[in-house]
């Protein structure tokens, strides 16, 4: 699932993406929350409650829709982030977390498990936890793949509030530099967890943008974090908004094991651990993330992680940033468990 091209998309494509975008956005105004369902599954209508970011609630987004289950075309549902069309002047990580992956199962009007999976790669929180009642949380021992199963049938009222139940408290990541210019504490995160990346506009996340992911998010490990990570990288499936028609994703997860069962467009070692621990003798960070904010060909930089009309982070606003480095990173530097 870890997902290289000139950045810049043609003058064309922009235009019709922010024409199509606005019919999207017009389309989308128009939808009745209360009807929307997932394409091949029960007709439901969840939300999944969050706390917008800042100056971005309801904007382009039908009128509290925020969090709302809408059809995907092609198919399956989706919850809606707040985005701007693709079309934002900047681009901004809104919020880092971490949690558990999983696929979320449901059970059928007997209660048996259904099979197939409604919802596939979902982070929840970490302290979800098997009671037999509401959540059976299972590990398969070969392939190290996790899935949920809440013991209600996808579009009750139930399946609703377990799902969000299971989502709530996330562990957010303090936006903190790894250079040792940032004061401890840093954000504590599980050798085995999931990283959300959430950011404030769709992102270009076309096949090419995926297999780019290796180069456009960049993940270090040691003292200090300076040693390339394989870590997996992909577009989060589950959440974003609609252009031109097309779903397109507004984050990026960012799986800090590897299975041999799980595909990566970009070949990554087996990793069933995550990244090293951390030493419990010091409390500088040993693992970041960086997302270069511009292009270097002497450092191997050629693309950039951008919303839909080609617009990489900016500079300001986007918490710590590497500005002595040649392709001005947003940093985010962190402990792994020990």
């Amino acid at each position: 699932m870890n997902r290289c091209n000139d950045v810049s998309l043609p003058a064309h494509r922009k235009a019709l993406r922010r024409n199509a975008g606005l019919r999207a956005l017009l389309v989308c105004t128009a939808i009745s929350i209360g009807a929307c369902g997932g394409g091949g599954q029960d007709s439901t209508s969840t939300t999944l409650q969050f706390e917008p970011p800042a100056g971005l609630a309801g904007q382009n987004t039908p009128a509290g829709g925020i969090g709302s289950e809408l059809p995907k075309p092609g198919g399956g549902s989706f919850f809606l982030d707040p985005h701007q069309s693709g079309n934002a002047a900047e681009l901004h990580l809104t919020q880092m977390s971490w949690g558990r992956l999983v696929d979320i199962h449901d059970a059928d009007d007997s209660g048996a498990e259904r099979a197939e999976p409604r919802f596939r790669d979902f982070v929840i929180n970490e302290n979800v936890m098997s009671d037999g009642m509401e959540y059976t949380l299972a590990s398969n021992p070969v392939t190290h793949g996790t899935r949920l199963v809440i013991h209600a049938k996808k579009g009750s009222a139930r399946f609703d509030a377990l799902l969000n139940a299971a989502v709530q408290g996330l562990v957010p990541i303090a936006p903190k530099h790894d250079n040792g210019s940032s004061a401890p504490p840093f954000s504590h995160v599980a050798r085995n967890a999931c990283l959300v990346l959430r950011f404030d506009d769709l992102l270009e996340d076309d096949q090419d943008a995926q297999l780019a992911l290796q180069e456009t998010i960049r993940t270090r490990v040691g003292y200090p974090p300076t040693t390339p990570f394989g870590a997996r990288l992909f577009f989060d499936p589950n959440h974003g908004g609609l252009a031109g028609g097309e779903f397109h994703s507004t984050r990026v997860l960012l799986d800090l094991t590897v299975s041999e069962f799980e595909p990566t467009p970009v070949p990554l070692p087996v990793n069933p651990l995550g990244p090293p621990a951390s030493l419990p003798t010091s409390q500088a960070p040993n693992l970041s993330v960086r997302i270069p904010t511009l292009m270097h060909a002497g450092s191997g930089q050629f693309r950039l992680l951008t919303n839909l009309s080609g617009t990489p982070l900016a500079l300001i606003g986007n918490g710590p940033v590497d500005f002595f480095g040649l392709t001005r990173d947003v940093v985010r530097g962190m402990r792994s468990g020990n």
